[in-house]
């Protein structure tokens, strides 16, 4: 407990000289990218060295030949990322976007295997494929009943996993996570979704609490705020259906990888219904944005990053891609000074400070 007190006391510190230096014109602006660099480029590199190396350093007629191959390494991986977009991406414009991709790597695994922190989850999942959103750390019990609205997050794990298995290649952890995995998704399948085949969730569900994404009209002697985090709002919400969806596609790529036959069949045909419905019932061609449906079938039309996950999911046509990157960069809804907000910037509820996810990028 000392221990974690003096670091906060330290951070307490950073933050205090960082705001008392700004406010005396001592740091800002030129100094304050200078210093950006400096950590970019030579603190981050030597934080990466030394948690390989840790606390030994290798034989001293190792250092050149080892910097040798890590230099030798770099120079080809950025003569690689300058070659194959000129000859393989045909649009200039996005030829820079194609170089800094393939100069990005997902890395650390070697250093500490954060994969394994969903395991967390896992060890902690129902008999009937329950996974909770939060669990208490020093009891290890559920922060929610199963059937609360805000008990579940996002259906993201599946997602998650298979990027994981097409970075490192372990089958064998694929093979552990199928079945909980499918097991959630079963869960969901059961007890949020409605007659029609779309899903629900709720504010804290989807993890942007206070959007405007709820029709108030239904519950008239509740306040807005509540309705927003804690309710469903009987509605189909265009983020939870996407992501159904998109975990559909992701549990069938694992048993084409794994060799199994369980429920493939039933797995794509909600995979298909799905991605029909999303497609027939949730686009507005008028605004050229998908919208979450209300009770009625019509539109709530409020434009929210949740409709982007069609993008995510590659659920989204090729005409609809390019009208969903339209609101993209328009500088009136979501081209803002920090992107991506989760509510479209022409919305009245839009706050410029952030106004937490009324203006706020999401994590």
């Amino acid at each position: 407990m000392d221990n974690i007190i003096s670091q906060m006391v330290i951070l307490l510190l950073l933050v205090a000289a960082g705001f008392i230096t700004n406010k005396f014109g001592l740091t800002g602006g030129d100094f304050d990218r200078k210093l950006s660099n400096f950590i970019i480029n030579v603190s981050c590199p030597c934080l990466i060295v030394a948690s390989v190396m840790g606390d030994t350093v290798p034989d001293r007629g190792m250092i050149i030949p080892l910097l040798a191959v890590g230099f030798a390494t770099y120079i080809v991986l950025f003569g690689i990322s300058w070659l194959l977009p000129r000859y393989f991406v045909k649009r200039d414009d996005v030829r820079g976007m194609y170089s800094f991709m393939l100069m990005f790597g997902k890395y650390g695994d070697s250093v500490h295997c954060f994969q394994k922190t969903l395991d967390n989850f896992y060890c902690k999942q129902h008999k009937d494929g329950f996974i909770c959103r939060e669990i208490n750390e020093l009891d290890g019990v559920d922060r929610f009943y199963r059937h609360d609205p805000t008990s579940t997050g996002p259906e993201i794990l599946a997602w998650c996993e298979w990027q994981y298995y097409k970075n490192y290649g372990d089958k064998e952890r694929l093979k552990k996570v199928y079945y909980p995995l499918l097991s959630f998704h079963h869960w969901l399948k059961n007890y949020h979704r409605w007659k029609d085949g779309s899903y629900w969730s709720s504010g804290w569900g989807c993890g942007m609490d206070n959007l405007p994404r709820c029709d108030l009209s239904l519950i008239p002697d509740s306040e807005d705020w509540m309705l927003e985090t804690f309710h469903h709002s009987y509605m189909s919400w265009i983020d939870a259906t996407l992501q159904a969806a998109m975990s559909c596609e992701y549990l069938i790529m694992m048993t084409e990888e794994l060799g199994i036959s369980d429920d493939v069949d039933a797995l794509k045909d909600e995979y298909d219904n799905l991605v029909r419905f999303v497609n027939e019932k949730m686009w507005s061609e008028k605004d050229g944005f998908y919208y979450d449906l209300k009770a009625d079938g019509s539109f709530l039309a409020v434009k929210t990053v949740a409709a982007f996950w069609a993008l995510i999911a590659k659920i989204a046509p090729p005409d609809r891609v390019d009208a969903l990157c339209r609101h993209l960069e328009d500088k009136n809804e979501f081209n803002r000074p920090n992107r991506v907000p989760a509510l479209s910037a022409d919305h009245p509820d839009y706050k410029d400070n952030g106004g937490y996810w009324n203006g706020g990028v999401w994590a």
